[in-house]
Protein backbone atom coordinates (compact mmCIF):
# COMPACT_ATOMS: atom_id res chain seq x y z
CA UNK A 1 0.00 0.00 0.00
CA UNK A 2 1.29 3.46 -0.62
CA UNK A 3 1.04 6.11 2.11
CA UNK A 4 -1.26 8.47 0.66
CA UNK A 5 -3.93 5.41 0.97
CA UNK A 6 -2.30 4.22 4.68
CA UNK A 7 -3.31 8.06 5.39
CA UNK A 8 -6.67 7.72 3.81
CA UNK A 9 -7.58 4.74 5.12
CA UNK A 10 -6.08 6.08 9.09
CA UNK A 11 -8.82 9.16 7.98
CA UNK A 12 -11.75 7.20 7.37
CA UNK A 13 -11.45 5.04 10.57
CA UNK A 14 -10.70 8.04 12.66
CA UNK A 15 -13.88 9.85 11.23
CA UNK A 16 -16.07 6.96 11.52
CA UNK A 17 -14.90 6.16 15.34
CA UNK A 18 -16.00 9.81 15.81
CA UNK A 19 -18.83 9.55 14.31
CA UNK A 20 -19.94 6.41 16.18
CA UNK A 21 -18.79 8.30 19.72
CA UNK A 22 -20.69 11.14 18.84
CA UNK A 23 -24.16 9.53 17.71
CA UNK A 24 -24.26 7.47 20.81
CA UNK A 25 -23.30 10.46 23.39
CA UNK A 26 -25.83 12.13 21.25
CA UNK A 27 -28.78 9.48 22.51
CA UNK A 28 -27.51 9.47 25.75
CA UNK A 29 -28.05 12.95 26.17
CA UNK A 30 -31.04 13.57 24.79
CA UNK A 31 -32.49 11.01 26.76
CA UNK A 32 -31.25 12.35 29.97
CA UNK A 33 -32.43 15.54 28.67
CA UNK A 34 -35.89 14.06 28.30
CA UNK A 35 -35.42 12.92 31.59
CA UNK A 36 -35.41 16.21 33.05
CA UNK A 37 -37.53 18.23 30.25
CA UNK A 38 -40.12 15.44 29.61
CA UNK A 39 -39.85 14.17 25.63
CA UNK A 40 -38.62 16.57 23.29
CA UNK A 41 -42.04 17.29 21.47
CA UNK A 42 -42.89 19.77 24.99
CA UNK A 43 -39.73 21.48 24.07
CA UNK A 44 -39.43 24.61 23.21
CA UNK A 45 -38.34 25.50 19.66
CA UNK A 46 -38.96 28.40 17.27
CA UNK A 47 -41.52 27.88 14.42
CA UNK A 48 -40.07 29.70 11.77
CA UNK A 49 -36.58 28.38 12.05
CA UNK A 50 -35.34 31.91 11.49
CA UNK A 51 -33.50 33.22 15.00
CA UNK A 52 -30.94 30.79 16.17
CA UNK A 53 -31.90 30.35 20.15
CA UNK A 54 -28.64 29.30 21.68
CA UNK A 55 -30.05 29.87 25.16
CA UNK A 56 -32.74 27.08 24.51
CA UNK A 57 -29.79 25.03 22.72
CA UNK A 58 -28.03 25.36 25.65
CA UNK A 59 -30.64 24.37 28.13
CA UNK A 60 -31.66 21.30 26.68
CA UNK A 61 -28.29 19.91 25.53
CA UNK A 62 -25.34 21.45 26.48
CA UNK A 63 -25.27 20.25 30.39
CA UNK A 64 -25.74 16.88 29.05
CA UNK A 65 -22.66 16.33 26.97
CA UNK A 66 -20.00 17.46 29.14
CA UNK A 67 -19.44 13.71 30.91
CA UNK A 68 -16.76 10.66 30.35
CA UNK A 69 -17.27 10.29 26.63
CA UNK A 70 -16.97 13.94 26.19
CA UNK A 71 -15.78 16.57 28.01
CA UNK A 72 -15.96 20.08 26.75
CA UNK A 73 -13.38 22.28 26.64
CA UNK A 74 -15.00 25.41 25.15
CA UNK A 75 -19.25 26.48 25.26
CA UNK A 76 -19.44 29.63 23.29
CA UNK A 77 -21.80 31.38 20.70
CA UNK A 78 -19.92 31.30 17.22
CA UNK A 79 -20.52 31.02 13.41
CA UNK A 80 -21.15 27.27 12.25
CA UNK A 81 -18.69 26.59 9.56
CA UNK A 82 -19.22 27.25 6.19
CA UNK A 83 -22.26 29.47 7.06
CA UNK A 84 -23.68 32.90 8.51
CA UNK A 85 -25.97 31.52 10.98
CA UNK A 86 -24.71 31.75 14.64
CA UNK A 87 -25.12 28.61 17.44
CA UNK A 88 -23.99 27.58 20.09
CA UNK A 89 -20.75 25.90 19.58
CA UNK A 90 -19.29 22.95 22.09
CA UNK A 91 -15.64 22.52 21.64
CA UNK A 92 -14.51 18.72 22.98
CA UNK A 93 -11.20 17.45 24.04
CA UNK A 94 -10.32 15.77 20.96
CA UNK A 95 -10.73 18.58 18.80
CA UNK A 96 -14.14 18.15 17.20
CA UNK A 97 -17.00 20.41 17.29
CA UNK A 98 -20.66 20.37 17.80
CA UNK A 99 -22.79 22.98 16.53
CA UNK A 100 -26.39 23.60 17.84
CA UNK A 101 -28.97 25.35 15.93
CA UNK A 102 -32.46 25.62 17.48
CA UNK A 103 -34.99 26.61 14.74
CA UNK A 104 -38.30 24.31 13.87
CA UNK A 105 -36.00 21.00 14.57
CA UNK A 106 -32.63 21.33 16.36
CA UNK A 107 -29.59 21.34 14.05
CA UNK A 108 -27.15 19.30 14.89
CA UNK A 109 -23.58 20.16 12.94
CA UNK A 110 -21.06 18.07 13.95
CA UNK A 111 -17.51 18.86 12.69
CA UNK A 112 -15.02 16.12 13.18
CA UNK A 113 -12.08 17.67 13.05
CA UNK A 114 -12.70 21.45 14.06
CA UNK A 115 -11.33 24.45 12.62
CA UNK A 116 -8.96 22.12 10.85
CA UNK A 117 -9.41 21.65 6.97
CA UNK A 118 -11.05 20.75 4.83
CA UNK A 119 -14.58 22.22 6.89
CA UNK A 120 -16.70 20.22 3.96
CA UNK A 121 -20.11 18.22 4.24
CA UNK A 122 -19.50 14.65 4.12
CA UNK A 123 -15.76 15.07 4.38
CA UNK A 124 -15.27 16.41 8.15
CA UNK A 125 -18.75 18.02 8.40
CA UNK A 126 -21.82 15.51 8.95
CA UNK A 127 -25.43 16.98 9.69
CA UNK A 128 -28.32 15.77 11.92
CA UNK A 129 -31.69 16.66 13.31
CA UNK A 130 -33.53 16.49 16.48
CA UNK A 131 -37.31 17.07 15.63
CA UNK A 132 -40.53 17.14 17.30
CA UNK A 133 -40.82 13.50 16.98
CA UNK A 134 -37.88 13.25 19.86
CA UNK A 135 -35.25 10.90 17.09
CA UNK A 136 -32.32 11.98 16.42
CA UNK A 137 -32.04 11.44 12.50
CA UNK A 138 -29.72 12.26 9.53
CA UNK A 139 -30.01 15.47 7.82
CA UNK A 140 -31.50 14.61 4.43
CA UNK A 141 -33.37 18.04 3.27
CA UNK A 142 -31.93 18.52 -0.23
CA UNK A 143 -32.53 15.23 -1.31
CA UNK A 144 -35.02 13.79 0.92
CA UNK A 145 -35.16 11.05 2.51
CA UNK A 146 -33.92 7.63 1.13
CA UNK A 147 -35.52 4.09 0.94
CA UNK A 148 -32.75 2.06 -0.47
CA UNK A 149 -28.69 2.63 0.10
CA UNK A 150 -28.45 3.17 -3.65
CA UNK A 151 -30.84 5.91 -3.45
CA UNK A 152 -28.49 7.37 -0.32
CA UNK A 153 -25.46 6.68 -2.06
CA UNK A 154 -27.00 9.14 -5.26
CA UNK A 155 -28.19 11.46 -2.95
CA UNK A 156 -24.49 12.28 -1.34
CA UNK A 157 -23.13 12.16 -4.55
CA UNK A 158 -25.28 15.07 -5.55
CA UNK A 159 -25.39 16.73 -2.12
CA UNK A 160 -22.40 16.31 0.30
CA UNK A 161 -25.14 18.01 2.70
CA UNK A 162 -27.09 14.65 2.47
CA UNK A 163 -23.99 11.92 3.41
CA UNK A 164 -25.52 11.70 6.89
CA UNK A 165 -27.80 9.36 5.66
CA UNK A 166 -26.00 6.86 3.90
CA UNK A 167 -23.85 6.60 6.70
CA UNK A 168 -25.95 6.22 9.58
CA UNK A 169 -28.57 4.45 7.79
CA UNK A 170 -26.91 1.78 5.73
CA UNK A 171 -23.38 1.89 6.34
CA UNK A 172 -23.32 1.89 10.30
CA UNK A 173 -21.12 5.00 9.77
CA UNK A 174 -18.14 3.48 7.83
CA UNK A 175 -16.74 4.71 4.79
CA UNK A 176 -17.18 2.18 2.29
CA UNK A 177 -14.83 1.62 -1.19
CA UNK A 178 -17.74 3.78 -3.17
CA UNK A 179 -18.25 6.61 -0.61
CA UNK A 180 -17.81 9.96 -2.91
CA UNK A 181 -15.48 11.86 -1.00
CA UNK A 182 -12.14 11.25 -0.39
CA UNK A 183 -11.49 12.00 3.59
Amino acid sequence: MTLPTLIGNYKSKEVSARLKKFYSTMQQAILYAEADFGEMKNWEVDNNGEVSNVERAEKYYHTYFDNNYFKIISAKRRKITGQNREALALTFTDGSVLYLWNGTCVDLIFDTNGDKKPNLDGRDIFKFLHCKNGKLRAYDIQAGKANTRAKALDNCKRYSTDCTPLLMDYDNFEFKNDYPYRL
